[in-house]
């Protein structure tokens, strides 16, 4: 019950953040304001009930006993995670963590890594945000989020079509996976350059451009700042994302998978994932967008004869 009314209380905090967006400050600066302020954290609030309960894990299975230590890859940004001013983590991977180690009655550490191999040559149990096939010796429990490029379009209602987007203004970061899969495909879109995701947003916002197409979990965290700017759909394929426990715990990824369930079930897994996608919908193709296709290749020149 206080991770759930620590998940609510987090919420209104964005309304301080809609406050320095309003007054200049980048989106994603005052997503960390918001999100970093002095509300209960979700580990903080589950830290007391930890106390009380009885490990559901025995200590041959953690590094430390009575404690899970869950390693966040550097690369990861939010809304999965990012460390705020004062060192704190925050993130959909944070709230989902501290969850998990409440229902196993664990205590819960948080470790910087830079990948999987890193976390656990670290002594990290788990390891958040990893894909199957991601490293070796890995197993992937449950999928708690996805990875795909979203479509985020001002004064759209529903999913778009590839016709829809043809030959429009489509805010992308130069060099970016949307940059890269849109020049793949037709029908072709007219791409606005922006140095950054919040730019990209802002020339949404400003009609400088009829579409952004980037993370579909970053641009609904951002799209939230902005009255008339929705989820369009997905394009491209899309990566399930789960927790990593090294292969020969068989013990802990058990115990892992059905605390994970156990969060879906009771409800505070959506709760948390409304908290940092404000009602983006799982994305599982339901949403894709139909109509690109590649292009074709330019045929080969004939050898002379």
């Amino acid at each position: 019950m206080k991770l759930r009314i620590a998940i609510c209380a987090a919420v209104a905090a964005l309304a301080c953040a809609v406050l320095a967006a309003a007054s200049g400050l980048p989106f994603v600066s005052s997503l960390e304001h918001a999100f970093g302020s002095d509300e209960e954290s979700v580990a903080e609030a589950t830290s007391s009930a930890q106390a009380k309960m009885e490990p559901k894990v025995s200590a041959s299975a953690l590094h430390e006993e009575g404690t899970l230590t869950v390693g966040i890859k550097q690369d990861v940004q939010l809304p999965m995670s990012t460390v705020d001013d004062s060192g704190s983590f925050q993130g959909l991977d944070i709230d989902l963590a501290a969850d998990i180690a409440e229902h196993l009655g664990l205590k819960i550490r948080f470790m910087s890594v830079e990948d999987a191999a890193d976390g656990f040559s670290q002594g990290c149990d788990i390891v958040m945000d990893m894909t199957d096939g991601e490293e070796d010796g890995i197993t992937i429990v449950g999928t708690y989020a996805e990875s795909a490029l979203g479509v985020f379009g001002r004064n759209v209602d529903g999913t778009v079509t590839a016709d829809d987007m043809s030959g429009r203004r489509v805010a992308v970061q130069m060099g970016s996976e949307a940059h890269s899969e849109l020049s793949r495909v037709t029908p072709s879109v007219t791409f606005a350059y922006a140095t950054n995701l919040n730019d990209c947003f802002h020339m949404l916002e400003a009609g400088e451009a009829d579409y952004a197409v980037c993370s579909a979990y970053q641009g609904a965290l951002l799209s939230r700042y902005i009255q008339k700017i929705s989820y369009c759909g997905t394009i491209g394929d899309i990566s399930k994302i789960g927790i990593g426990v090294e292969a020969a715990n068989t013990e802990l990824a058990a115990a892992v998978g059905d605390a994970e369930a156990e969060a879906e079930q009771d409800g505070t897994y959506e709760l948390i994932r409304d908290k940092w996608l404000d009602g983006l919908p799982h994305l599982d193709g339901t949403t894709a967008i139909s109509g690109f296709a590649a292009k074709q290749s330019p045929p080969a020149l004939a050898d002379a004869a």
